[in-house]
């Protein structure tokens, strides 16, 4: 509430407050009170506004459309906010959606990896299993060189 509007709204209708606290019915020391305190009761802020001839909003710096304006401008402030959470979101969403993409590539990487591995590990087993028995089959013929020609002396 602006105190200094009521005073200034006398000052303009050349009214002195003691003038106004006599036309509402107060004492001059009780106005002088409610302006110290910052408090006045809304029947004796009703009679300053008929008595000043002006809307009690006056005395608020207010007009009738100002709360609707400030609501509106506040609301307009919020969507803009939104909006650009929103839009924050959506990067944030594209981003997540990238790194989840690369993240299922490197997984069949290394799936592929994995599968890759294991046929090179059942190719060592092969070649393992081929020189064992690479390995039994010359000591067989070996053996079989041996008895074949026992005066021969055979390395192996």
């Amino acid at each position: 509430m602006n105190f200094n509007k009521i005073k200034e709204l006398c000052e303009e209708r050349k009214m002195t407050i003691p003038m106004l606290a006599s036309k509402i019915g107060i004492s001059e020391p009780g106005l002088y009170q409610a302006f110290r305190n910052k408090s006045m009761k809304v029947d004796i802020l009703e009679k300053i506004a008929e008595a000043l001839i002006v809307p009690i909003w006056t005395f608020f710096d207010l007009d009738p459309e100002t709360p609707l304006k400030a609501k509106l401008e506040k609301l307009r402030k919020e969507n803009t906010e939104l909006q650009e959470t929103v839009e924050s979101q959506k990067k944030l969403i594209t981003y997540l959606h990238q790194k989840l993409e690369d993240a299922e590539h490197t997984l069949k990487l290394q799936d592929n990896i994995i599968h890759k591995q294991s046929e090179i590990n059942e190719a060592k087993e092969r070649l393992i299993e081929e020189k064992e028995r690479s390995i039994k089959n010359n000591e067989a013929f070996l053996n079989l060189l041996k008895t074949a020609f026992p005066d021969k002396i055979f390395e192996g």
